[in-house]
């Protein structure tokens, strides 16, 4: 799999080749879309503005001045540590929400945070779905 890592940035990136591995790794590349299934994209007059990154102080009206400096205090003891953010989609669902809004908050903490994001065709996000039904409770089979 692919990599260049992301520090606490907002702009998350494939996994790396680099890492050891056992096991034989499937492709990476996505599953080039046939031209027939292809979407038109989206146009805008004007395109979208990028969205800003947060900071803790953006959240100072919603929890409170005692929270964050407890979240301060607690966020000490992950300096000089490296969290790992992996995920399949860099923008759209749930998690890449989150993790566009929490990368940066962690690097306003010292917090060294790397955002990887696995890339696969078809194949690969069938088997992630199952794992992710899987873990919700839903019936499965090996």
């Amino acid at each position: 799999m692919k990599s260049q890592a992301a520090t606490n940035t907002q702009s998350p990136s494939p996994l790396s080749e680099e890492q050891p591995h056992d096991e034989p790794v499937l492709s990476a590349q996505p599953t080039p879309l046939r031209p027939e299934r292809r979407r038109v994209p989206r146009t805008w007059e004007t395109p979208p503005a990028p969205v800003p990154a947060p900071h803790l102080d953006d959240y100072l009206a919603i929890v409170g001045a005692a929270e964050l400096d407890e979240l301060r205090f607690l966020a000490r003891e992950l300096k000089g540590k490296t969290m790992k953010m992996v995920n399949s989609t860099a923008v759209g669902g749930g998690v890449a929400e989150m993790l566009n809004r929490l990368v940066p908050l962690l690097g306003e903490l010292e917090v060294t945070t790397h955002w990887d994001v696995i890339t696969g065709g078809n194949d690969f996000f069938e088997v992630t779905k199952a794992f992710h039904n899987a873990l919700h409770g839903s019936e499965y089979q090996l």
